[in-house]
């Protein structure tokens, strides 16, 4: 494997022993993963399904937290904030720790 852009997760399971490294796993599996998302935020959002390219737009947030860890408890709740405002249909961070998020409305 010499691209994340072109892995796919089974591939870098299938090397999770050799990584050793627990954090490069799942950080590795963030953007392999991140890359999958985001072209299916384009072939939602080309249909008009608002509501399932806001879906990934929040999983991209949850994984930002958990396995990229890059997230912080101030950009969590704005996250949180944005998705229960009326007519969001998902929220993330970005732009790293700089405390911006985006909201798909």
């Amino acid at each position: 494997m010499t691209h994340l852009r072109y892995a796919t997760v089974p591939e870098l399971d299938s090397m999770r022993e050799a990584l050793g490294d627990q954090v490069v796993y799942r950080r590795a599996r963030h953007v392999i993963m991140e890359g999958e998302r985001t072209v299916a935020v384009v072939d939602h959002i080309r249909v008009c399904q608002y509501a399932e390219a806001g879906s990934s737009c929040s999983e991209s947030h949850e994984s930002l937290c958990d396995d990229y860890v890059v997230s912080t408890p101030d950009l969590d709740h704005l996250v949180e904030t944005a998705r229960g405002c009326e007519g969001v249909f998902g929220a993330r961070m970005t732009g790293g720790f700089c405390g911006r998020i985006v909201a798909l409305m």
